[in-house]
C-alpha cells in the first residue's frame, strides 16, 4: 500500500507538471502566432508607405522618407491654435484662444457716437479669406439714459447681438464645411489613384521592405509579449521553393519545417506565395523555465517522500531481520543450553544409581562429563556476556607483551581434541621473526580459538587447518586457513555481523550463536588491528589478522 501511494503521488505530480507544461506551451505558441500576425500587418503598412515614398514623393531612400515624416510630425506638434485679436479704435488690443473659431483670424470694433444717448458700434469679423468680411452694427446705450430704460434697452440689444453672432458663426461653419469637404474629396481622389496604382503594380512587395525592417518589427512584437529568447526567421517563397534569410542559418531545415508561420501581404489582389517563418532553438528550455520553480519544488518534495519511504522500508526490513535473528538466537541458545543440561541430568541420575555409585571409576567418568558440560555452558554464557560488553564498549584491555606463538600453540592444543575426533588435523607454520605483540592475553586467545572453532565447524569432512604467522612492516600477520565449504560473496560481506550464520536454505547445519566471528572482529579492532577474509565456495577460507607492533 505504501508503494502504491508513493507511486500515485509521484504520478499525480508528473501529471500536473505535464499539464502546466502543455498550458505554457500553448500560451507560448499563441503569443508567437499573435506576434507574427501583428508583424505581417505592420510590415504590410510599412511596405505600402515605402511604395508611396518611392513612387510619388520622390525620396531616394526609405530612411529619408521616415526622417521627413518625423520632422513633419514634430512641426505639427509645435503648432498652436489661431489667435483672435480684438482691436479698439484707440489701437489697444488683447488676445483670445478659442478652438471653436480657429478659422477666424481677427475682428475689429469701431465705436461711433450717433447721438446724445446712443453710441453705434460696428463689429467686423474677418475669416481666413480676405475677400469675405461680415459687418454687424449694434447700438451702445449712453450713460445719460435713465436706469430703467437702460436695463430694458440693454436686454433687447444683447439678444439682438447674440442672434446676429450665432447666424454669422453658422454661416462661417457652413462655408468651412464646404471647403473641408472639397479638400477631403480631393484627397480621396488622390489616395484612390495611389491605391489603384499600388494594387495593379507587379513589383515584388519585398522590394519595398527589407528583412532588417521585418526583423525589427518582429523583435518588438515578441518582446512586447514577454518572449526574449534567440530566434531565426526567414521568408519562404512557395512559388520558387526558396527560403530567404538575412543571414546564414544553421537551422535551415528546422526553419523550413517550423510550425510558426503566416502569410505575408495577405491583402494583395493575388497571393504572392510568401510565408513568414520563425524558429526558436531553445523553445523547450524556455517553456520549461516557466515552470522551473514548480518543477524544483515538486522534485524536492518527491525526493523527500522517496527518501522517507526508503528509510521507512529499510527500517522495517531491519526490524524484521532483527526479529528473525532474535528468534533464531533464542532457539539456538535454548538448544545449546538444553543439551548440556540434559547431559548433566543423565549423569547425575547415573551417579545416584546404587550399582554405579559403588563403582568409583564410573562415578569419576560421569563426574568429568558433568564438569565438561558445565564448562561448556559457562563458555556459552561468557560468549553472550562478551557480546553485550562489546556492543556497549564497556570493556577494558589489559595491555601487556604477549608471545603470539605461545597463544597459537595453546589454542591449537585446546582445539586438537575436537578436530582429531573428526579425523582432522591442525598444522602450524609460525614464521614471524618477532612474535610479541602488546595486548590482552585472554581476548587474543578467545579470538584465535574462535577462528579455529569456525574452521572446524564449517569443514564438512575431516578438518584440514593451517595456522601461519608472518612478519610484516609495522606488525605481524596471523592467518587461519581451512579446506572447508567456503563462502560466496554475499556471505563474506555479512560474516562479521552479529548473530549471522551461514545456512542451507532455512536450515542452519552448524550449531552456535553466530557470535564467534563478530567477537574476533571486535577484539582485533580493540587492539588497533585489522581482519580480512579470502574465501571461495567449495574450496575453503583464509582469515588473516594484522596486529601492529609498536617498537616491541
Amino acid at each position: 500500500m505504501m508503494s502504491a501511494s508513493l507511486i500515485g503521488i509521484i504520478l499525480l505530480q508528473v501529471y500536473w507538471l505535464r499539464h502546466d507544461y502543455l498550458m505554457n506551451e500553448q500560451q507560448f505558441d499563441h503569443h508567437v502566432q499573435e506576434s507574427l500576425n501583428h508583424t505581417v500587418q505592420k510590415a504590410d503598412a510599412r511596405q505600402i508607405l515605402n511604395f508611396i515614398s518611392h513612387k510619388y514623393l520622390g525620396f531616394e531612400s526609405d530612411s529619408t522618407f521616415w526622417q521627413a515624416m518625423d520632422s513633419s510630425m514634430a512641426g505639427q506638434q509645435n503648432t498652436g491654435n489661431a489667435i483672435f485679436t480684438l482691436v479698439n479704435s484707440d489701437s489697444s488690443g488683447f488676445n483670445i484662444q478659442d478652438s471653436l473659431t480657429t478659422t477666424v483670424q481677427s475682428y475689429t470694433r469701431d465705436t461711433l457716437l450717433s447721438s446724445e444717448h446712443l453710441e453705434h458700434e460696428k463689429l467686423i469679423i474677418r475669416s481666413d479669406s480676405a475677400s469675405q468680411v461680415t459687418e454687424i452694427d449694434h447700438v451702445r446705450i449712453s450713460e445719460k439714459e435713465s436706469s430703467k430704460d437702460k436695463v430694458f434697452l440693454k436686454n433687447e440689444l444683447l439678444q439682438a447681438e447674440v442672434e446676429k453672432k450665432r447666424i454669422r458663426l453658422e454661416q462661417e461653419m457652413t462655408r468651412l464645411k464646404v471647403k473641408l469637404s472639397s479638400k477631403v474629396n480631393r484627397i480621396n481622389e488622390v489616395m484612390t489613384g495611389i491605391a489603384l496604382s499600388y494594387a495593379t503594380s507587379d513589383d515584388n512587395p519585398l522590394s519595398y521592405i527589407s528583412l532588417q525592417e521585418v526583423d525589427t518589427i518582429l523583435n518588438k512584437e515578441l518582446r512586447y509579449r514577454g518572449i526574449e529568447l534567440p530566434y531565426t526567421f526567414g521568408i519562404l517563397d512557395t512559388k520558387k521553393d526558396s527560403l530567404i534569410t538575412s543571414y546564414d542559418s544553421v537551422y535551415y531545415s528546422a526553419l523550413r519545417n517550423s510550425k510558426y508561420k503566416t502569410e505575408l501581404f495577405p491583402d494583395e489582389l493575388y497571393s504572392r506565395g510568401l510565408i513568414l517563418l520563425i524558429y526558436f532553438p531553445s523553445r523547450t528550455s524556455f517553456v520549461l523555465s516557466t515552470i522551473g520553480k514548480m518543477m524544483t519544488a515538486s522534485a524536492l518534495f518527491s525526493l523527500t517522500i522517496i527518501i522517507v519511504f526508503i528509510y521507512t522500508v529499510n527500517m522495517l526490513l531491519k526490524q524484521k531481520k532483527i526479529s528473525e535473528i532474535k528468534s533464531d538466537f533464542i532457539n539456538n541458545m535454548t538448544h545449546e543450553f538444553k543439551t548440556p543440561i540434559a547431559t548433566i541430568s543423565l549423569a547425575i541420575d547415573a551417579i545416584n544409581n546404587p550399582r554405579i555409585a559403588e563403582d568409583k571409576s564410573k562415578v569419576g567418568y560421569y563426574s568429568n562429563i558433568i564438569r565438561e558440560e558445565n564448562r561448556r555452558m559457562n563458555r556459552q554464557v561468557e560468549t553472550i556476556l562478551q557480546t553485550a560488553m562489546f556492543e556497549k564498549g564497556d570493556f577494558s584491555i589489559k595491555r601487556e607483551p604477549v608471545d603470539l606463538h605461545k597463544l597459537v600453540q595453546k589454542s591449537i592444543d585446546n582445539m586438537l581434541v575436537q578436530v582429531s575426533s573428526r579425523g582432522g588435523w591442525i598444522h602450524s607454520e609460525l614464521r614471524a621473526i618477532n612474535p610479541v605483540v602488546e595486548g590482552d592475553e585472554l581476548m587474543l586467545t578467545t579470538a584465535i580459538i574462535n577462528l579455529l572453532d569456525n574452521a572446524n565447524k564449517y569443514s564438512p569432512t575431516a578438518p584440514e587447518i593451517t595456522v601461519r604467522t608472518e612478519s610484516r612492516e609495522g606488525g605481524i600477520v596471523l592467518s587461519v586457513e581451512d579446506k572447508g565449504m567456503g563462502m560466496d560473496k554475499e556471505t563474506i560481506s555479512r560474516i562479521f555481523e552479529k548473530f549471522f550464520r551461514k545456512s542451507s536454505g532455512n536450515i542452519h547445519d552448524v550449531k552456535g550463536f553466530g557470535l564467534g566471528l563478530n567477537h574476533v572482529k571486535s577484539i582485533v579492532e580493540a587492539h588497533a588491528g585489522e581482519v580480512r577474509v579470502i574465501s571461495k565456495e567449495g574450496e575453503g577460507s583464509c582469515f588473516s589478522i594484522f596486529f601492529p607492533q609498536n617498537n616491541i
